[in-house]
Formats: C-alpha cells, sequence, structure tokens
C-alpha cells in the first residue's frame, strides 16, 4: 500500500483554489480574517510590494464558528465581499489574490488556528501541484508590510538551505490614542525583554513566535505535522516544531508592522494585553533575577560532559536552579542524555531539547514567581538593556523600545556557533 502524502492524513478541507497553479509560484501567503473591517489597507500594503521571483499567491480566509452572532458573520460577509472585489480592481500580474468565506467552524475547534491550517494546507496543495517546495507565509489582516516583505523573505531562504522556517521582524504601528500608544510600547518591549533576557544568558531557542510573522518551507510543513488547531498560542506551538531541531532563524531584512489596536479575538496576545492596561492593569514582566539564575547553565554544560560529574555539577548552581532540574530531569535524567551523546555539541543540543521553552515558562512560573514577583516592564527593560548596552543612560519608553527594535535587528542570532 502507498505512503500517504500529508494532505491525505491531515487536511480538513478539500481544493479551495480551482485555478492551475502557474509553474513559477514560489510564495503562497495566509491571512487569516474574522470580524475583520479594515483588511483593505494590509491587501494594498502587500500590493506595494516589490515584486519576488517568480508569482505570489495571496489566500485570504475569512472565517468565524458556526455559533457566533449575526453581527460578525454579517461583517465577515462584507469582507469577503471587499475582497472579492479588490481582487478584481487591482490585478498586479505576479500576485494573485484569492478568497474564502467558512462561517460554520466547529464552536469547539474553529479559531484562528484552524483558519490558519486551512490556509497553509492550501498552500502545500497549490506546491505540490507543480512540485515545488516553496514558501508559505503568514499575516494577519491588521498588519502592513515593508517594500521589500517578498524579495527579502525570498533572499533569506535562497541563502539559507538548511533551515526550515523563519520569523520576520516585527514593529507594531501606533494609534492616535495617547493611552493606546504607552501601552502598545509597554507590551512590544515586554515581548524583546522576554527573548533578549533568554538571549542574554544563552538559551538556544529564545525567539519570538509572531503568528503575522511566520515562514515555513511547505515540505518542511508537511514533514512536521502542519499547522495546530489552538484557538491562541497556534504561533508559539507551531514555531517550536523548527526551533527546537534548530532549523529556524529570524528573518531582520525587512519589517512586519501589526496593529497595536484593542481586540478581543484571542484570550492573550496584543489586542488582549492592550485592552488590559486600558482597564487599568499595568503591563508586568518577568523579573530579571530570573533570568540571572540561569547566567551560569549554558556555560556549564561542556564541564559536566567532560567530567560526568553530576551531584557537583548540580550543587555549583543556584538552589532555584538546582531544585528544579533535581525534580524536573533527575540525576538518572542527566546521566541518560551523557551516555547518549559523543560530544560536547550534541549534548547541549539534547539538553536544550529537554530544557526548551515549555520548561523554560514552568521554571518562571512555579519556582522564580513564587520568589521574585512580576514587575513593571521598563524597570526589568532597563536593566538588561544596560547590561548589553555600552550607553548606561536610562532612556524613556519610547527610546527604550527604539533601543530594542535596534538591537533585534541588527545581528542575527546564532544559538550555536557551529
Amino acid at each position: 500500500m502507498a505512503k500517504k502524502t500529508y494532505l491525505e492524513k491531515h487536511a480538513i478541507r478539500d481544493r479551495i483554489i480551482s485555478q492551475d497553479t502557474p509553474d513559477d509560484l514560489e510564495i503562497f501567503l495566509v491571512i487569516p480574517a474574522y470580524n475583520e473591517s479594515n483588511i483593505l489597507t494590509t491587501l494594498e500594503s502587500l500590493a506595494d510590494c516589490d515584486p519576488p521571483e517568480g508569482s505570489v499567491e495571496v489566500l485570504v480566509v475569512v472565517n468565524s464558528r458556526e455559533n457566533v452572532n449575526a453581527e460578525i458573520k454579517n461583517q465577515n460577509k462584507l469582507t469577503h465581499d471587499q475582497v472579492l472585489q479588490w481582487a478584481l480592481e487591482n490585478d498586479r500580474g505576479w500576485l494573485k489574490l484569492y478568497c474564502v468565506l467558512i462561517d460554520n467552524l466547529s464552536s469547539k475547534k474553529g479559531g484562528v488556528g484552524l483558519a490558519r491550517k486551512i490556509g497553509m494546507d492550501e498552500g502545500v496543495r497549490r506546491f505540490d501541484q507543480v512540485g515545488i517546495n516553496g514558501l508559505i507565509l503568514n499575516l494577519d489582516a491588521d498588519c502592513m508590510v515593508d517594500k521589500n516583505y517578498f524579495t527579502a523573505i525570498q533572499t533569506f531562504f535562497r541563502n539559507h538551505n538548511n533551515l526550515w522556517s523563519g520569523g520576520v521582524h516585527f514593529e507594531h504601528i501606533e494609534t492616535p490614542n495617547s493611552r493606546e500608544v504607552e501601552a502598545i510600547r509597554l507590551y512590544e518591549l515586554h515581548l524583546r525583554y522576554f527573548i533578549d533576557a533568554q538571549r542574554w544568558v544563552r538559551l538556544p531557542f529564545a525567539y519570538q513566535t509572531i503568528g503575522s510573522c511566520m515562514v515555513v518551507r511547505s515540505d518542511a510543513y508537511q514533514k512536521r505535522g502542519g499547522m495546530n488547531v489552538r484557538k491562541a498560542g497556534e504561533d508559539f506551538y507551531f514555531l517550536h516544531k523548527f526551533i527546537d531541531i534548530y532549523r529556524h532563524a529570524d528573518i531582520i531584512t525587512t519589517t512586519v508592522r501589526p496593529s497595536g489596536r484593542v481586540s478581543d479575538r484571542v484570550p492573550f496576545g496584543t489586542g488582549k494585553a492592550i485592552g488590559l492596561q486600558l482597564q487599568g492593569y499595568p503591563q508586568f514582566t518577568y523579573a530579571f533575577e530570573g533570568f540571572e539564575t540561569l547566567v551560569d547553565l549554558r556555560s556549564s554544560l561542556p564541564m559536566l560532559f567532560e567530567t560526568g560529574a553530576i551531584s557537583p555539577w548540580l550543587q555549583n548552581h543556584n538552589s532555584y536552579l538546582a531544585d528544579f532540574l533535581q525534580d524536573q530531569l533527575g540525576e538518572a535524567g542527566i546521566e541518560e542524555m551523557l551516555e547518549q551523546t559523543r560530544s560536547v555539541s550534541t549534548f547541549e543540543k539534547r539538553f536544550f531539547q529537554w530544557f526548551n521553552a515549555f520548561r523554560l515558562m514552568k521554571y518562571l512560573h512555579d519556582v522564580i514567581r513564587p520568589a521574585f514577583p512580576d514587575r513593571p516592564v521598563p524597570t526589568e527593560a532597563v536593566k538588561l538593556q544596560q547590561i548589553l548596552s555600552v550607553d548606561e543612560k536610562e532612556l524613556a519608553l519610547e527610546d527604550l523600545l527604539a533601543w530594542y527594535r535596534h538591537h533585534d535587528k541588527s545581528s542575527e542570532y546564532t544559538p550555536f556557533e557551529n
């Protein structure tokens, strides 16, 4: 019996786009849209981009669950009609726009994860029709992109044949409302501080996981089982399929600009965080002391591999980390890792496939937070910035965020030198 293909095993829907796939299709972009009233701004931003080599297809997946109210269903119908009309009036030749309206997703599973999966699976279908291992991109319906968005992403993957996925640099669009502006800045600063603190202690899985910035090769998408159907956090879980096997990198040569609007589309994320701040809940982040407890972890692994002395290694760490490692992994687990690896490099990679982003979150929540409660973002972000920067002058919020943006876009992050 012939082995089933990815689509035969995992696809939820049949073919969406009836037109033949062009032989030169290079990029397939998915935009989930739910209760969106301003998607044309996003489409115009894409149409203004520099054309890449080959053609680009964009699929807007206008979606809702079967139990949403009539107002949302009506807005979705309007969005669908607007996208189709815009496509007729804005033919770019190299860029083809398609749209599907799905208003009966399961109330249990329906959401952004399922919408992304439907669109990304269609990208697989399109590429498979012409035997191309193309790029599947994700964007949201409230984003703008730089003019070199397509060309920079295409060039990046042509220059990095070993990589399977990437995350595009992002910077939130600020609204005219001064309170919203501060909220947007604080939330983005939290995101950047959280990842840069991990990079400071040299954790190899320290990447932003933003749904509107995801890129993946079609073949790799299939190899790793495709997209999940989570209603929120779908981007985090999806990208760590590639981050955890060291096949992911930042794309810092172009920028996605998500909206900083208030939104209740998902239970957490930008829109939710901004809404909570406007209701009077301050934006907190993880205490810097929590990352300081990890500062020697990476550098201690070569000696552990060379000596095999597990008990002294544990005792040399601070009590927070030592107790966590003993409880979660134990000496037997560490010994097994040592026995199954033949070099420092493979041991490090094996260790951090265990101490991954999910286990870091457990460590911060279960061990660090009770000892060092969360604190306002600026106070912690300043501590890290003053370590990373030769300029020790304390910056105002706007300048502090600008510093972090520049820092994150100024050099490529390499978790392993080899």
